[in-house]
């Protein structure tokens, strides 16, 4: 349950960059968090294992986005003098949720 959405994001961050060059960050952001909400009811209400990894697999591209976009987004959200505070704040924030995150 966690080796799916680990490996569609470490395949989908660079090819989502790649594909979203000209679009603005923050509706993609929200698209993006929106998909990680989606991706978790699905998983709640799946009744077979087909339906549970296909919302695995959406909360990999999903979570591969919005690392690769919310980093480099929240450097540019804040004024110059704040741009690594923010980036460490992202950072942080990306490791805890993966440590807490994580099934027991």
């Amino acid at each position: 349950a966690v080796t799916v959405p680990g490996a569609v994001a470490a395949c989908s961050a660079p090819l989502l960059l790649l594909g979203i060059r000209r679009l603005d960050r923050r509706p993609l952001l929200w698209l993006l968090t929106a998909a990680i909400v989606v991706s978790n009811i699905i998983v709640a209400i799946s009744t077979t294992f087909a339906i549970f990894l296909a919302a695995r697999f959406l909360l990999g591209i999903a979570v591969g986005g919005l690392w690769a976009v919310g980093i480099a987004a929240g450097r540019r959200l804040v004024a110059d003098a704040h741009g690594g505070k923010a980036t460490a704040i992202i950072s942080a924030g990306i490791g805890v949720g993966t440590v807490v995150g994580v099934p027991a």
